[in-house]
């Protein structure tokens, strides 16, 4: 993140609702991987194949975060540059969305992030939006 103040990003964003989603049903989820795998593993036509949802766990998942730390690793830099630059906007121009609704279910934020990673990057958008917005914001984060 270089020279920015992890702190201050995330001060103020303890307000939003953070909403957990869990594989409550362990026996469905382990077959689930068996079958993947076996059929992944099984192509006879096609390359054989493994979803990479099954490539991370826990200490694969801080690797992966220090990976994105890197110099090297522009991706997430260039990522979280655009988010600062331009969160403020992002976040006016869903205020304003909002404000012209009529509809109820309009009258809270409620965001949803695919491949959410520890959700850094988005803790810039919540922070812009929790600094103008007169409504509830609700994270959902999705890994």
């Amino acid at each position: 993140m270089g020279d920015l103040d992890r702190n201050l990003m995330f001060r103020g964003v303890e307000n939003c609702g953070i909403t957990r989603l869990y594989d409550e049903d362990a026996d469905q989820s382990n077959l689930q991987f068996r079958t993947d795998v076996i059929q992944g593993l099984s192509e006879i036509k096609n390359r054989k194949h493994l979803s990479s949802q099954y490539f991370y766990d826990d200490s694969g998942s801080r690797l992966y975060q220090k990976i994105t730390q890197l110099q090297e690793y522009y991706p997430t830099r260039t990522e979280t540059e655009i988010l600062l630059k331009n969160s403020a906007s992002i976040a006016n121009q869903i205020m304003a969305l909002m404000e012209k609704s009529s509809r109820e279910e309009f009258k809270q934020v409620c965001v949803v992030e695919l491949g959410a990673g520890d959700g850094h990057k988005t803790m810039i958008l919540l922070h812009a939006l929790l600094s103008i917005s007169k409504h509830e914001c609700e994270y959902i984060p999705v890994d």
